[in-house]
């Protein structure tokens, strides 16, 4: 099996589970500890995002997370049902600027582009689908 599918409920309490089965599966292929931390921070940031932000009611909603791995790369997708929000949307962070003068929020987001290879996003069927590429080797 080269892919993990993972069915989770819009809880915080849910990442340590998640974040178990990804670490399991990573080793299992064989992930080097350096892709397995870099998987692990991605999903952090965006799970966390969408848990926190995707749904404006207090309802139970399912998140649908798929890692595959491939020749020398990870496929990883996010599916949810939350509002739109395209992650690509959000301006790059000048992290450049002096810390009083820079926005607050969007620095996961800008990290998480720096750590993937290709991230790209589309809205369908009512749903955000959200899929990146960490490289392996």
């Amino acid at each position: 099996m080269n892919k993990l599918n993972i069915i989770f409920k819009n809880d915080m309490e849910e990442l340590q589970r998640i974040s178990e089965g990804v670490e399991l599966f990573l080793e299992n292929k064989g992930i080097s500890e350096d892709v397995v931390f870099t998987v692990h921070l991605v999903l952090e940031e965006m799970l966390s995002n969408v848990i926190k932000y995707a749904f404006k009611d207090f309802a139970n909603h399912d998140i649908a997370l798929g890692i595959s791995v491939e020749k020398k790369k990870l496929k990883i997708s996010i599916e949810d049902g939350g509002v739109e929000f395209n992650p690509l949307s959000v301006p790059e962070k000048k992290t450049d600027a002096p810390i009083h003068e820079r926005e607050i929020g969007g620095l996961g987001i800008h990290l998480v582009r720096k750590m993937v290879q290709n991230m790209s996003y589309c809205r369908r069927n009512g749903k955000n689908h959200l899929e990146m590429t960490v490289k392996t080797g």
